[in-house]
């Protein structure tokens, strides 16, 4: 297996070694290839993984409200040698790093109940009486009404299960301590999770969605498709989405969103595609507001492997809708960890159009506050696009270059409208 295939899933093995934490529910352990082989890891080009996740917060002290403090210390995913080896994968080295605790670095995320424990939706009795799993479509499909929560599920097993929740929801859907990860049997449509137009606020906190797509390219277009349009609280936090074949999470734009502590990494963009870590849905839509901060944005120096468009992805964080019509008003892009490499390492090509970018929706009161950025693989740190228009000037503060410890002071490309 070449080695960056394998730099791209530490998840998957920390998730074997902490199988001894506390947790709730049974279930069988998952046979699904891929889930074995750990000493693997610390030999893939000398990064080595750390295999224990750690509730100590020590940089507390700086007084950032990173989300610390409130993390499961048995989630899954962490990787302390981020700044220091991991992450700089292009032959850069760091000057300078964050003064607060980076969710999946100095804190875990995704799902803490050991995966042996986590049950499978396919049996009846591990999920609510208004979902069933569907074996001809292999989706669990959730058609109900009021509130629903869903949690302390395995959808990797059985080669991989989809959700479905349906739009007869109201109250809040909750989706918690999950596991989804693309496999042969979901690898047939364009999402692992999708939520339809249901009038219901969504927590989606601590779950992990692996779109697997070294293995699995050609279709999965989501791993997160929240198709909702209706003005309802959404909340990301602690979550890792990771190898996503081309978008990850489709946030609804008329919704005031939290997006935060959450663990985004790898794109592996289908030819012709464009790939967002984030992305807006809603193209007359109004976004009253929006807060991504204290995340993590990470792409890796993978090789050429056939999946791959030169430069096909479009940015980690688009905030955008992709098209004319939509507005975000309130905007907070702040405390973010955001690093890009170039395809094959050092010497490679550029895989990023723009680690941030606006594009052709109408913008108000937008701040850009203390985001550490490492552009090698990108083309531009911040950009925005023709299409876009500002109301107001976006604000600029505290943005600082990994590499050189330099202020970021602006756009890296300006092609807006009063931007």
């Amino acid at each position: 297996m070449p080695s960056h295939h394998i730099l791209r899933q530490p998840l998957l093995i920390v998730s074997i070694t902490l199988s001894g934490c506390g947790g709730d529910g049974s279930a069988a352990p998952s046979t699904q290839k891929g889930l074995t082989g750990a000493p693997k890891v610390a030999a893939a080009a000398g990064v080595a993984v750390a295999l224990t996740a750690s509730a100590n917060c020590p940089r507390d002290s700086a007084g950032y409200p990173d989300g610390c403090d409130a993390a499961n210390p048995a989630s899954v995913l962490q990787i302390p040698n981020f700044f220091s080896g991991y992450a700089a994968q292009s032959g850069q080295t760091y000057a300078t790093r964050p003064a607060w605790s980076v969710a999946g670095v100095d804190y875990p995320v995704g799902y803490y109940t050991p995966q042996a424990q986590l049950r499978d939706p396919t049996i009846p009795s591990n999920l609510p009486r208004s979902c069933r799993f569907d074996s001809a479509s292999d989706t669990v499909n959730c058609q109900g009404t009021g509130p629903l929560a869903l949690s302390g599920l395995d959808f990797s097993l059985h080669n991989g299960v989809r959700l479905h929740i349906y739009s007869s929801y109201s109250g809040t859907i909750t989706l918690s301590n999950n596991y989804f990860r693309n496999g042969s049997a979901s690898d047939t449509t364009t999402f692992l999770v999708r939520i339809d137009d249901a009038p219901a606020k969504l927590v989606d906190t601590n779950n992990v969605y692996d779109g697997n797509a070294q293995n699995f390219p050609q279709y999965l277009s989501y791993l997160l498709a929240d198709l909702r349009t209706g003005n309802y609280a959404t909340t990301h936090q602690y979550n890792a989405f990771l190898n996503m074949p081309q978008k990850g999470v489709s946030i609804p734009a008329s919704s005031a969103s939290l997006f935060h502590y959450n663990y985004c990494g790898d794109i592996e963009v289908r030819q012709y595609a464009h790939g967002q870590c984030i992305i807006f849905g809603g193209a007359t839509a109004t976004s009253p507001s929006l807060a991504d901060q204290y995340n993590t944005y990470f792409e890796s120096a993978s090789p050429p492997d056939g999946h791959q468009d030169t430069g096909g992805i479009t940015s980690m964080q688009y905030i955008s809708s992709g098209l004319s019509g939509t507005q975000f008003m309130n905007v907070l892009v702040t405390n973010n960890s955001i690093v890009t490499n170039l395809r094959g390492g050092a010497g490679g090509a550029l895989t990023v159009s723009s680690n941030v970018e606006l594009a052709y929706s109408t913008y108000a009161q937008i701040n850009f506050r203390e985001n550490f950025i490492d552009s090698t693989g990108s083309y531009y740190a911040f950009a925005v696009l023709s299409g876009a228009t500002c109301q107001s000037l976006p604000f600029f503060s505290g943005n600082i270059n990994l590499i050189t410890g330099a202020d970021i002071t602006g756009w890296s490309a300006n092609g807006g409208n009063g931007c």
